[in-house]
């Protein structure tokens, strides 16, 4: 197993087509303004939708597998945390547990989130911050090879943030594929790996932070650039506002 290959993955009307590789062992971040395509990119490599092209995880061909195999493959994680039911967080975390797995693996990912509390509340009465925990312990509890996240940091507070972040590193540290969705410009243009940069349903390009987020993209994509104070508005001429 190589790592994650995409080739002309597109989804119909939202996304694409793009060729996209992601190594195992590494945390890739995806970047893009409101309505972009981050989520449509998700939805492509997890196939919810019209998607065309491949996706193979090495020699691997994820759209071929049923549900229980693929779940051991790949797991995503949605930007909603709405969720109505008034069901036990712990058996939220079990509906990510791929068949023939050790149910002692929700009390090692709960542990990992601090959340074996949590655990036993409804999930309807915890915070969105609490809520977003749960979740994300869902997507890792059958430990995939390859981690989908979806805006896994909002709502979180700081201590939150970097405890996430740190967890997601142990996961590439196991071989994990993890790539998430970030609205951080910050955060992105210090990540050590990969970014993606989203716009307009296309993937503008791929690469380190330094390479993809330049003054040029962020002041025409985002309408922002970045300073030694953080950002600041860009005008029409890259200048600040």
């Amino acid at each position: 197993m190589t790592g994650l290959h995409l080739r002309a993955l597109q989804l119909a009307g939202r996304f694409g087509p793009a060729d996209v590789d992601l190594a195992l062992g590494t945390v890739s971040f995806v970047i893009g303004p409101n309505g972009a395509g981050k989520t449509s990119l998700f939805h492509a490599l997890i196939g919810h939708g019209e998607v065309s092209g491949t996706l193979k995880l090495g020699e691997i061909d994820l759209a071929d597998l049923p549900p229980a195999v693929r779940m051991r493959h790949i797991s995503f994680m949605p930007a909603s945390r709405d969720i109505a039911w008034p069901m036990r967080a712990r058996d939220v975390v079990a509906l990510g547990l791929a068949p023939g797995l050790a149910p002692n693996l929700i009390d090692q990912v709960l542990t990992r989130l601090d959340a074996v509390e949590l655990g036993a509340r409804p999930i309807n009465s915890l915070s969105t911050g609490e809520r977003t925990r749960i979740l994300i312990a869902r997507a890792l509890v059958s430990q995939p090879d390859v981690i989908l996240l979806d805006e896994p940091l909002a709502n979180l507070d700081p201590a939150w943030r970097l405890r996430v972040l740190a967890l997601l590193e142990e996961e590439a540290q196991r071989g994990a594929i993890v790539l998430l969705s970030v609205h951080d410009l910050i955060l992105a243009h210090h990540h050590h790996g990969d970014v993606l940069l989203v716009d307009q349903g296309k993937l503008i390009g791929q690469g380190r932070p330094d390479v993809i987020m330049g003054d040029a993209p962020l002041s025409a994509i985002f309408g922002v650039r970045l300073t030694d104070r953080g950002m600041e508005l860009a005008d029409s001429n890259g200048g600040a506002a």
